[in-house]
Parts: C-alpha cells; structure tokens; sequence
C-alpha cells in the first residue's frame, strides 16, 4: 500500500520518467489520499493508466487498486463484473489481499451511502465461505476475522463461539505485526478489535472480562475514527458501533 505522506511532486517526476514504484504511489494518492473528495477525471485517468501499467508487470496490489475503483465506482463508472475481474487476476497471481476482496465482493452489499449489508443469498454465502478459508489459509488477517464469524453466527457452518474467539485472536496478532508497516491505516484493525470487545464483553467464546473488553473496545474506537476521517465508507458504518460499545463498557467498569 502505498504512502500518503509522500513528496507527491518528486513521485509524479519520477513516474513520468517510467519509475514502477512511484507510478504506483502516485495512483494510490490521487484515488485513496482523500476519499471525502470526488477524484477528478483527468486525475483518475492518469491512476488507472499507473495502475494498469503496474498489474501488467505483475503487480497485485495494482489490479486489488483497480477492482476497488470499479466496485465503488471512484473515479470510473462503477461495474461490479470488472472490480471481480480485477480480484480474481490478483488472486491468481497470490496478491496477499485478493481472498478478502472477492470473499468480501460475494459477502456483502454496499448500499448508496456506503453501508455494508450480509447477504442472505446461500449461494453467495458458500463462495464467500470458501475464499475465507482459502485467505485464512494465506494469512489474510480479514478473512481470519471474517471466518470467525461464521462460526459465532453459525452460518452455513456449525456455530462454535469459541472457535471464532480463536479466530479473531489469530487476526489480531496479524494486525498487531502489521502495525509497523507503512499502512495509513490497517482497516481490518479495528473490526478485530470490535470483535475482541464484545467476546469479552459478553464472554462470546470466552470468560467475562471487562478491562479486556474496555483495552480492546478503545483501539477499535480510535481505529475506527481513523477510518472515518479517511473517508472510508465502511469505517462510516463501524464508528457509531464502537462508540456505543466502548460506552456501554465504560459505564459498567464505572470510567
């Protein structure tokens, strides 16, 4: 991913001159440096020639880029077939990110104002297992997490709390490691940490414990701010979720 706090000027020199890297930053700031901004056109054409000139060497990280722009329509008319089409040439070619994106593309629905809705679809539910399983396999610390769910909710497979708390675990750890890479932000940080509130919290596959619950509650709080300043559209819909349950944990542990 790349970094946003970059010398745009020197990158942009440097990807005029044939630079991969700095092709490659340069789309990344001009489509997700401000997402509370509208990408303008000659700006979003010069990202997705980057981009593709990128995933043409091989690059994974570039086609998960373009799939997403396509799936939000940012910058390009919005065309669900092409964004899964991107993910699945990065999947292809083992981008470390592409299971979430297609598991995640078969998931959910994104509804106009950028709320993310389960599926009720069985179909859609089993793809989306499988490449949550296949991510988990990988390492992909959101399919982890997203693969706890499953079996919290028992969908389509056999619910088992524990299990899931297991899960959620392992993503931390993941996301944990990750933290001193050049991330803006680890987006799957603050869902693992909701999650971890509320098992602890409620004792969801584990013990009651209300400090733990609180430690984890006020990463996913600040994580999910984060998110939301960025203008991420998902982060939008997590924040309100964690500040009331950060609340409701203050108030039991009595502030």
């Amino acid at each position: 991913m790349a970094m946003y706090d970059l010398n745009y000027y020197e990158e942009m020199k440097l990807a005029e001159e044939g630079d991969l890297d700095a092709m490659f930053n340069v789309a990344s700031y001009i489509v997700w440096g401000d997402q509370n901004s509208p990408v303008e056109p000659e700006a979003a054409e010069l990202a997705v020639r980057y981009f593709k000139a990128n995933a043409e060497n091989g690059e994974t990280d570039s086609m998960l880029d373009l799939g997403a722009m396509y799936l939000e329509g940012r910058g390009v008319p919005k065309d669900e077939k092409e964004a899964l089409r991107w993910y699945e040439m990065a999947a292809a070619n083992n981008g470390p990110r592409a299971c979430r994106c297609i598991a995640n593309y078969y998931r959910y629905d994104v509804l106009d104002d950028g709320t993310p809705v389960p599926t009720a679809d069985p179909v859609r539910l089993q793809k989306a297992l499988e490449w949550y399983q296949t991510g988990t396999e990988r390492g992909e610390e959101n399919c982890i997490y997203e693969l706890g769910d499953y079996y919290r909710k028992g969908v389509i497979v056999p619910q088992d709390e524990k299990k899931a708390f297991e899960l959620y675990n392992k993503a931390y750890e993941i996301c944990v490691e990750l933290e001193d890479e050049h991330f803006v932000v680890n987006d799957s940080y603050s869902d693992v940490c909701f999650r971890l509130a509320e098992c602890h919290h409620y004792g969801i596959g584990t013990d009651i414990d209300l400090e733990k619950a609180k430690f984890y509650a006020q990463i996913a709080k600040d994580e999910a701010k984060k998110r939301l300043d960025s203008g991420d559209m998902y982060g939008g819909f997590l924040y309100p979720r964690t500040v009331k349950e950060w609340q409701a944990i203050m108030a039991e542990t009595g502030f």
